[in-house]
């Protein structure tokens, strides 16, 4: 069984596993786990089996990677433990790039420049355009999640993505993940603390935030309370 298997095994060497830190790391970590797989990873791997066969909503290829390309972001920033890192009033993207190429790193050569260009093409482009930059290509039958499109001097003018396989991957990554906050094992103890210090910096913001509209009529919370977390009923 390799080091990876373990982590869905039994929680040997657990780092204080019976501390107030570490259980309120834990009761954090479940919740987070439980909104993104219900309403980011969950949507996505449903909308791409219907891509995938060509059925009903087959045309869902563009909004499964504008959902998916917030997971990039958010739980990068979980990763980092930090929200935006700007440099010159100019955002640094790391902590999109470092989950990126956590999962398709060989597709994009491990290269960060690589990984802001494909912010910028997809991500940008969907968020803020309400369409994708630059050549991006969508099929289900391409074998590989990501690949670059590049002209003749190799220059990067655009990707190939198949959102079926994306998701598939996305939701491997996000369970490795959380098995890795969850298993108490001292070689992520620096992943856990990561992980609270973005919960604690959300808090903070959200707290400035309700005491800013305290004042009007109406409000509303900036990030969603994973303490809090329910499924809304039906």
């Amino acid at each position: 069984m390799n080091d990876e298997s373990n982590l869905f095994s039994s929680n040997q060497n657990c780092e204080e596993p019976k501390s107030k830190e570490y259980l309120a790391i834990q009761k954090e970590v479940a919740s987070f786990a439980a909104w993104m797989r219900e309403y980011v990873i969950g949507v996505a791997k449903k909308l791409g089996e219907r891509f995938h066969i060509g059925g009903e909503l087959h045309e869902s290829g563009y909004f499964i990677l504008a959902g998916l390309t917030s997971y990039f972001e958010g739980v990068g920033q979980h990763i980092i433990g930090s929200g935006y890192e700007k440099r010159g009033g100019k955002s640094l993207n790391r902590e999109y790039a470092v989950t990126l190429l956590e999962i398709f790193g060989a597709a994009l050569n491990n290269d960060e420049e690589t990984a802001k260009e494909f912010k910028n093409c997809v991500r940008n482009g969907l968020a803020h355009d309400g369409a994708v930059r630059n050549r991006v290509e969508l099929s289900r039958h391409f074998n590989s999640p990501i690949e670059t499109i590049r002209d003749k001097q190799s220059k990067i003018i655009g990707f190939k993505i198949n959102p079926h396989l994306v998701a598939k991957e996305v939701d491997m990554h996000f369970t490795r993940y959380i098995a890795k906050l969850q298993s108490g094992r001292p070689e992520y103890h620096e992943m856990r603390q990561n992980f609270a210090k973005r919960r604690d910096e959300i808090d903070r913001f959200s707290v400035a935030d309700s005491n800013t509209n305290s004042t009007t009529s109406t409000s509303c919370t900036p990030s969603p309370n994973f303490s809090e977390f329910q499924r809304p009923t039906q």
